[in-house]
């Protein structure tokens, strides 16, 4: 199951129109567009099981009959939201999902958190200031790191040492290129937080 969340989420990009997701990303949320259009892949792939959407408040479960498979909560931020926090610690998204997982272990143990954080690859004209929630949060740390590589493993770095324990857990990410908006290329960097089976 894990192997297949991974492929999906590096083949999202091509589930949407060009540039969409980056519209969606310098406009407002769009976890739902992410988690619906997951949710749709994995019941297409697997007919024989019933893939359902905030079932007992979680994102995406997935049963075999009365037995439950997979449970999946997913996050979606901006990478400012998270490098603007000080102390890495007081991070509420990251603290959400961590609650989310207690949550889902109370139900079963077979648990997926994924959290899509957007970035924008350059500053964003003035122009657009109106149009984009978060202009100058945004604009800010837009150029931070140089690299798909430093952007992930800094923030591999963040979530892992304050609050999925690699011993616990098993972290995967990578970065999607999701187009151009307002002129500003924009990544989709996901990472993909599974509880090990001990």
């Amino acid at each position: 199951m894990r192997n297949r969340i991974i492929r999906f989420l590096n083949e999202l990009p091509s589930a949407f129109s060009t540039n969409e997701l980056a519209f969606y990303a310098l406009t407002n949320k769009f976890e739902l567009h992410l988690r619906d259009k997951l949710a749709y892949r994995l019941q297409l792939q697997y007919p024989k099981l019933q893939v359902l959407r905030e079932w007992n408040n979680i994102d995406i479960s997935i049963h075999k009959d009365e037995t439950i498979r997979s449970l999946i909560e997913i996050k979606y931020s901006h990478v400012a939201y998270i490098l603007r926090q000080r102390f890495p610690e007081k991070i509420r998204i990251l603290q959400y999902l961590l609650k989310d997982y207690s949550k889902c272990c109370e139900i079963d143990n077979n648990w997926h958190g994924i959290l899509f954080l957007s970035c924008p690859k350059k500053k964003i004209g003035v122009k657009y200031k109106k149009q984009v929630k978060g202009f100058s949060t945004l604009n800010k740390y837009s150029e931070l790191y140089k690299t798909e590589r430093q952007w992930r493993v800094n923030l591999k770095r963040i979530i892992v040492d304050h609050f999925f324990d690699e011993k616990k857990f098993r972290v995967k990410s990578n970065t999607l290129n999701i187009g151009s908006w307002f002129g500003t290329p924009v990544d989709l960097i996901w990472f993909l937080i599974s509880a090990k089976k001990f």
